[in-house]
This record gives C-alpha cells, sequence and structure tokens, in this order.
C-alpha cells in the first residue's frame, strides 16, 4: 500500500461530512488502467466530492474521495467493478460498528487451546484462535527512552503493491513483515525514543482487540519473550500465525494518507484507551478491505 512520494494532498473531509461520510476506496483498477485512470473514470459520479478525487493517491487500496452523498460512492464503486476493476465505500457508521478498542491486560492460552484475554478496562473475552482474520500493526509516536540508536528496521521504509495485499486477502503469503531487533548498541551522544508498538487484532465476531506495548506483559511468550516491545510484538505476530494460519497481517500504517478530519470519528472510550485515532480508523478500514475482498471472491 504504497503511496508515491510527493503525491498532492486530499483535502475533502469537513467535520460536516465525517459523521455521515463514505470513504470511497480504490482497491484495485480495471484491467488497461492505472490508479490515475480509474479514479478519473470515477469523477463523474461524485458529484461535490469530484474535486477532492486523485488529490491523494497512491498505489491502491487506497481513499481516494469522501462524500456524504451514499449513491454518489455506490455509482463511483460500481463504475470501477463494472469494468473489472475493485473498490469499496465503508460509511463512518461502519467504522463505528466495529466497536471500541479492546485493550488486553493478559492473554493465556487454556488447555482446549482457546485464548483469554483480560481486559484492562474490565471484563474478559474468551475466543478461539481460528475466529482471529486480521492483524493491524504499528509504530506509533514516540516516547521517552533515554539514550540509544533507532536499530535499522525503525528506518527502513516499509512498501508494497496492491497485487501484493490482494494477494495475501486471497490465501497468499507474501504480506507479512517482521522486524528484527539487533544487539542493543553502546550508548550514543545524543538522545532517542522509541515508538509506542501496537498490534490490533480483528476476529471474526467483528472485536477489536489490541495488544499495546505499553501496558501488554507479554507473560505468553514464554521463553520467546524478548527485551523490547517491538521484537515481542513480532514475536506475538508468530504466535498468532502458528495458531491461525489464515490470518492476514497488514503493517502499512505508515504508508496510510488520511483525509483529512477523519481523526473526528471517535471510538466510544477513545480517550479512556488513549486511542491514537488516525491508527484506530486505519485498522478497521483496513479489516473492511480485506473483508470486502474475501467477500467477494
Amino acid at each position: 500500500m504504497l503511496h508515491p512520494k510527493g503525491a498532492p494532498i486530499i483535502n475533502v473531509v469537513t467535520a460536516r461530512v465525517v459523521e455521515n461520510a463514505r470513504f470511497v476506496s480504490l482497491i484495485s483498477p480495471p484491467p488497461g488502467h492505472d490508479a490515475a485512470a480509474a479514479i478519473e473514470r470515477m469523477r463523474p459520479c461524485l458529484g461535490a466530492a469530484a474535486g477532492g478525487v486523485a488529490n491523494r493517491f497512491g498505489i491502491p487500496p487506497c481513499i481516494v474521495a469522501v462524500t456524504p452523498d451514499a449513491k454518489a460512492a455506490e455509482d463511483a464503486v460500481n463504475l470501477i467493478t463494472s469494468l473489472g476493476g475493485d473498490a469499496f465505500a465503508p460509511s463512518s457508521a461502519d467504522i463505528l460498528a466495529l466497536g471500541p478498542t479492546l485493550k488486553v491486560k493478559h492473554l493465556e492460552r487454556s488447555d482446549n487451546g482457546s485464548l483469554h484475554a483480560d481486559l484492562w478496562r474490565g471484563g474478559s473475552i474468551t475466543f478461539e484462535p481460528a475466529s482471529i482474520q486480521i492483524l493491524v500493526r504499528a509504530s506509533l509516536g514516540k516516547r521517552p527512552a533515554g539514550f540509544g540508536t533507532p536499530d535499522a528496521d525503525h528506518l527502513a521504509q516499509i512498501g508494497a503493491t496492491g497485487a501484493l495485499v490482494l494477494d495475501v486477502a486471497l490465501g497468499g503469503d507474501g504480506l507479512g513483515y517482521a522486524g528484527r531487533l539487533g544487539p542493543s548498541p553502546p550508548p550514543p551522544l545524543r538522545p532517542t525514543n522509541i515508538p509506542s508498538e501496537k498490534l490490533d487484532v480483528h476476529l471474526a465476531t467483528g472485536q477489536v482487540l489490541q495488544i499495546d506495548g505499553d501496558k501488554f506483559g507479554f507473560q505468553i511468550l514464554g521463553v520467546l519473550r524478548r527485551q523490547s516491545d517491538k521484537a515481542n510484538i513480532d514475536e506475538m505476530i508468530e504466535l498468532f500465525r502458528h495458531l491461525a494460519d489464515h490470518l492476514i497481517l497488514d503493517t502499512y500504517f505508515p504508508t496510510f494518507k488520511p483525509p483529512k478530519d477523519v481523526d473526528r470519528i471517535r471510538l466510544p472510550n477513545a480517550r479512556l484507551n488513549n486511542d491514537h485515532p488516525i491508527f484506530a480508523f486505519y485498522s478497521r478500514w483496513a479489516a473492511l478491505m480485506y473483508r470486502h475482498v474475501a467477500a467477494s471472491r
């Protein structure tokens, strides 16, 4: 989901639109079209939102326009699909329907193989590994870390093509990305910061659990538990993959270009959870996209 550097910036969402927004998203262009040509074909369908079309896009999947007009969004999607491409237009209501982020305090595997999660806001949830559909991983913001140097993985560019995304959504194996943390170097002369590591776990029920590196102890890893949150999130991904080898892993949040004001969509308990609003939106938009692709086959 790589957006080329220098792509123009979209400016199509207003506070008025967000509550009833449809996020017109191009997943794959029709045969014989590139992303720009496909989006140009969508322009006539989008009415007032057409001014924002193609102002921000890269290699699909990507959000190309936002409109409160459900019919306009549907027409744009139908045009692309009629030409052999793929598109969808989830609404802000679809995003909100996935509910709050359920932050996991403790996770353990039962004797019968099910997973039991105690939640930070009280309560617990037990689920089967087979119900894990999608993992969305991100490194968010910065928190003080004393002295250190960012390892190579923090500096690497993460990129993928839309074809690769679709391949994995349909059962391929090329989408995953797991960084490796090497030995700690000697303290350098300048202080650095460490990202806050998050892993959203989307279940078939629609619930969104989150392994938050700042608030999760990783005891479930046992002897595989590492010294850094980043390495421990990598190990959690491998554990989930071992338990549910059908799942999809998405690591493309760093390349996501959010529409303006999308952070106005607030999930329940967002402030209590200290949710990152753009990541919370992206995680749910991506999950809806993968489910759309799977359902359309």
